[in-house]
């Protein structure tokens, strides 16, 4: 009597139980009458068999069963075989067209871990028989099985903590490639539960504070994990590390400021901790200095303009805003009625200064007889009322130079300085003097030389400026926490502008860090804190001894700026490369072969006015005067032909040295000159006497 099997038939997938108790889907490969069916799947790269009962079948295969079917009592060879799962040769291995679909597969993972771990009963029974069998053996065997016992043993560990990892990588998302250390992570904060913060103001010449912002839209999307932790006054970076075997680790490096603020401080009380202090100075005669420093993109004009809306900036809310309502206030006062405020708003782009109350009109920096530092034009703009400051901000942040960047698509390339200054009436008529000055200045987001190879030359030229003016501020904050005899304020035009900041004796800064917290910014969110870091470190008075009154000698054997760019490159060899050195040389050589050229040009100009305005006299003269001297005239033109002449031949050889170190740069940037080794001077050092009387 032929047996009908129902819906099972040759390649349809049906689900099997093992003779460990699981589960999962198998292929039919053949039938047998009476009631066997041999199916066929894969497991660890091998394919496996098994002869099925047709009645196991339908059992666990319902939606296969004929209606008419009435279980049988029949044996067949393969009920004999105690149904135990077989290998199957290569010879008979399943089609490609057979194998079972990958999605299928996937559908019981847990199943497949768990089939592979052994329970304990067995384990132990297997283990006792191996144990009787080894003292009945020779010694070679013993060691055989020896090797394969702890083979198994390895084996079941390993598939242990296969099955574990799977367990903790299914609590992330699967596009997450860095769940590892997100884990990791996340164990080291439950260990080490945070503590708050104790802010309390503090008066000190330097202060430096690290604000770290939210995740945000891009960073979120591509589910980078927060690397930044704040436990009270500390601040620890989990930085993802891999050793040469290829083990995932983290180094937890911990830091140190005045202030940490976290996600939850908004703008006002960072402002309280930070600018407001140094408000109060300022109507005690000093000059104070806040400046925000970070990574493009990580909230630094959020902090000191404003929040943002999209595009939109809320300038009401920033640092600016906040220190202006303050000096109103003080302002109002009796004792400060005689004070005037004015405001100043104006961006560094290029080693350039552009006026952003001017429609961007470029301005020079001089320096007076009395060797005070001069912005020559620089509208000073008096206000009233904390909306004057406001409207004054958006219109110069309208302004301001932006670019897109490898990590901001609105990165600000400049350094924009808002100066908040106290006049007093002076000792002469319409004489006024500055009682006290407040800079805050919102810097441009510093970068990494890697980071900006693969961009254009102006990209790569303005990355070469931003990190040069960067580090020199930092060197003049150090040496005015150190009261340096020399302040190397020379170093870029951001230092010039702000001079006065650093050498009165008065003078205040306040640091305020701006962290990028997720896992891409990890290296850029280091530096910054390195930065933050060694500006605090040694913002101390400490002891001078011979060898730091020579280093500061020494930054006269060659022209000042020149000294200043090489006291960077020795002092922070691991950002002020070699290559960022000659690029920064040849474009200051540039500039001032620009500037030579253009202010031949500017001298010149009235000459040339003046010449064409007599040879238009001599022209009418001749026409109205028949006996008129043409030689005469001739001659008198002549002499201005030799003097314009020397004019022009000046102007053309200042204006092809200007071409040629325009060359220089374009070489020095595409990388085909070798930058060339500070050579010292062999001149005497003759500052010495000088510095001693």
């Amino acid at each position: 009597m032929t047996t009908d099997f129902g819906g099972v038939k040759k390649d349809v997938s049906i689900l099997i139980e093992r003779s460990n108790g699981t589960q999962h889907q198998a292929l039919v490969t053949t039938i047998e009458q009476p009631n066997t069916v041999n199916c066929e799947w894969f497991e660890q790269d091998d394919i496996k068999g098994k002869g099925v009962s047709l009645n196991m079948v339908f059992k666990l295969n319902p939606h296969l069963m004929p209606k008419n079917f009435k279980p049988q009592n029949l044996k067949s060879e393969a009920d004999n075989m105690s149904r135990k799962s077989v290998m199957i040769t290569s010879g008979s291995r399943l089609k490609k067209e057979n194998k079972i679909p990958l999605a299928v597969r996937r559908a019981e993972p847990s199943s497949r871990s768990e089939s592979r771990l052994p329970t304990a009963k067995s384990t132990s029974l297997s283990k006792n028989r191996r144990t009787e069998l080894i003292t009945k053996k020779e010694p070679t065997v013993r060691n055989i099985d020896k090797i394969e016992s702890e083979r198994i043993e390895r084996r079941e560990n390993q598939a242990k903590m296969r099955y574990q990892r799977d367990q903790i990588k299914a609590k992330h998302d699967i596009n997450d490639a860095q769940w590892e250390f997100a884990e990791m992570i996340e164990d080291w904060r439950d260990e080490n539960p945070s503590r708050p913060p104790h802010h309390k103001r503090m008066e000190h010449k330097i202060n430096v504070c690290v604000r770290k912002r939210p995740l945000n839209k891009k960073e979120t999307k591509n589910k980078e994990t927060d690397v930044v932790t704040r436990s009270g006054d500390l601040l620890y970076v989990h930085q993802p590390m891999t050793k040469v075997d290829l083990t995932k680790y983290l180094e937890n490096m911990p830091f140190r400021f005045d202030y940490v603020f976290d996600l939850e401080d908004d703008n006002r009380k960072v402002y309280e901790y930070t600018a407001k202090p140094l408000v109060e100075s300022i109507f005690r005669g000093s000059r104070a200095t806040c400046f925000a420093y970070g990574q493009t993109g990580s909230g630094k004009t959020h902090t000191m303009g404003g929040e943002f809306s999209g595009k939109n900036q809320n300038c009401s809310n920033g640092i600016y805003a906040f220190a202006a309502e303050d000096v109103f206030k003080k302002l109002r006062q009796p004792m400060y009625q005689h004070l005037k405020l004015t405001v100043s708003f104006f961006e560094i782009y290029a080693n350039k200064v552009f006026d952003l109350l001017n429609g961007s009109q470029r301005l020079r920096i001089l320096e007076d007889k009395q060797g005070k530092i001069r912005v020559v034009g620089l509208v000073d703009q008096v206000v009233e009322t904390v909306d004057d400051v406001i409207n004054v901000l958006r219109e110069g942040s309208r302004c301001r130079t932006s670019g897109q960047t490898s990590a901001n698509s609105n990165s600000s390339r400049s350094h924009a300085v808002f100066q908040l200054s106290l006049l007093t009436p002076g000792r002469k008529a319409h004489e006024e003097r500055t009682h006290g000055m407040f800079s805050l200045i919102d810097l441009a987001g510093n970068e990494r030389g890697a980071d900006t190879m693969s961009s254009d030359r102006i990209t790569r030229q303005e990355g070469a400026d931003i990190n040069k003016s960067l580090l020199a501020l930092k060197e003049c904050i150090r040496a005015m926490g150190k009261d340096a005899l020399h302040v190397p304020f020379r170093g870029s035009t951001l230092t010039k502008v702000l001079r006065d900041s650093f050498i009165g004796e008065d003078s205040k800064t306040c640091m305020i860090a701006t962290l990028s917290p997720g896992f891409s910014s990890c290296e850029n969110t280091i530096n910054t804190l390195r930065y933050a870091d060694r500006v605090k470190g040694l913002s101390v008075n400490e002891k001078r001894d011979l060898e730091d009154l020579m280093e500061e000698i020494t930054l006269e054997e060659n022209t000042e700026e020149d000294s200043c760019l090489d006291m960077l490159a020795t002092q922070n060899a691991d950002q002020f490369t070699p290559q960022m050195l000659a690029i920064t040389k040849a474009q200051d050589e540039q500039q001032t072969a620009e500037d030579n050229a253009m202010t031949a040009i500017n001298e010149s100009t009235p000459a040339f006015l003046d010449a064409l305005s007599k040879w238009q006299e001599y022209w009418e003269s001749v026409a109205s005067d028949k006996n008129a001297d043409v030689q005469e005239i001739l001659r008198e033109c002549e002499t201005d032909f030799d003097n314009l002449e020397a004019a022009i031949k000046n102007m053309r050889k200042l204006a092809k040295v200007a071409f040629e170190k325009a060359e220089n740069v374009d070489a020095v940037l595409a990388g085909n000159n070798e930058p060339k080794p500070a050579q010292k001077s062999s001149k005497p050092r003759g500052g010495i006497n000088r510095r001693l009387k």
